[in-house]
């Protein structure tokens, strides 16, 4: 009535279906530009303010990295993103669970 594959091949089922996701997202990554302006850089991190940006990436222990060539400022998309991850909210409090 069941039929049931053995672990291997559920394994070797789960690879090939995630080989072309795999292969999409190295080239999707490869075409992104590692370093954005300040513009992107605000939408990414969700902060509101160019005065505020400005602050984050001069504190010390900030994730944001940037790089400045002249007066061009260029931040690093992951580190815009890893900045707006920190910043988010993970969990709902217990507290907030319960049921009076």
């Amino acid at each position: 009535m069941y039929d049931f594959i053995q672990r291997q091949e559920a394994e070797r089922m789960i690879a090939d279906a995630l080989a072309p996701l795999q292969q999409e997202l190295t080239y999707l990554r490869a075409q992104t530009n590692e370093w954005v302006d300040t513009a992107t850089a605000l939408k990414l991190t969700g902060i509101k303010s160019d005065t505020t940006l400005r602050a984050e990436r001069k504190r010390p222990n900030t994730v944001l990295k940037y790089s400045g060539i002249g007066r061009a400022i260029r931040y690093s998309r992951d580190s815009c993103v890893a900045f707006a991850e920190s910043k988010r909210l993970n969990k709902i409090q217990p507290s907030l669970l319960k049921t009076r």
